[in-house]
């Protein structure tokens, strides 16, 4: 994640409200732009161990992942995938998961699309 990433986090994690908050980018109807993950895994958005140290709050873990999009350059690049045996739970579920990202990482994503 990038630092204005991570202090949009430390935000969020502390309550903090900003009026100029980021606003989802909505398709021509006024709707959230659906994301195929078979059609966007691997070019908008990808499924990453999160590296010890890179986490943006709490405690690390082994098991820690995280989303990545080609902004997120570093983490894009270098950071390990996650496995495909456990890429498919992900997969499987990406369209209700896809529901609960927060608006800075899903427009990531669409403005990788």
């Amino acid at each position: 994640m990038n630092l204005q990433g991570n202090i949009q986090r430390i935000r969020e994690v502390m309550g903090v409200i900003n009026e100029d908050a980021e606003q989802p980018i909505l398709n021509k109807f006024g709707e959230k732009h659906y994301i195929d993950g078979d059609e966007n895994y691997g070019n908008s958005f990808k499924i990453v161990h999160t590296p010890e140290g890179a986490q943006t709050g709490g405690e690390w873990n082994p098991d820690l992942i995280s989303i990545v999009t080609p902004e997120n350059t570093n983490a894009w690049y270098e950071w390990e995938e996650l496995p495909e045996e456990k890429l498919m739970g992900w997969k499987e579920n990406w369209d209700r998961i896809q529901k609960s990202l927060g608006v800075h990482k899903y427009n990531q994503i669409v403005r990788s699309m």
